[in-house]
């Protein structure tokens, strides 16, 4: 997955915990606590439904977000990855020479003058 990619998830996972701390911020502050202190949409008997519907998608949300950020942390570590590495010039002009592409006077020639170099 590209870096890209993970910072987009990253943004995605903290945008949606937000979105879903608000109406539970709201409901217990605003609200006056888990019972709704008389008012709301429930007369006083708190959330209701869309109070547990909230908490299940909050709770949900915030596993999602914390298996997202171990995967992101473990790949941005590398570990276990190998990177492709250069061929040396070396290498290449070995490789030129197995396939034909050189006779063998210009393969010692050009070796002699990387390897003085």
């Amino acid at each position: 997955m590209e870096d890209s990619a993970k910072t987009a998830l990253i943004v995605i996972a903290v945008a949606i915990l937000v979105v879903l701390a608000l109406p539970i911020l709201w409901g217990s502050v605003i609200m006056g606590g888990m019972m709704g202190g008389g008012f709301g949409w429930t007369g006083g008997w708190g959330w209701g439904l869309l109070g547990a519907g909230t908490m299940v998608i909050f709770w949900v949300a915030v596993i999602v977000g914390i298996v997202l950020l171990v995967r992101w942390l473990m790949n941005t570590g590398q570990v276990g990855r190998t990177t492709p590495r250069e061929e040396s010039a070396l290498e290449i002009l070995k490789t030129r020479y197995a396939r034909g592409e050189i006779t063998r006077e210009e393969y010692e020639e050009m070796r002699q003058r990387i390897q003085g170099a």
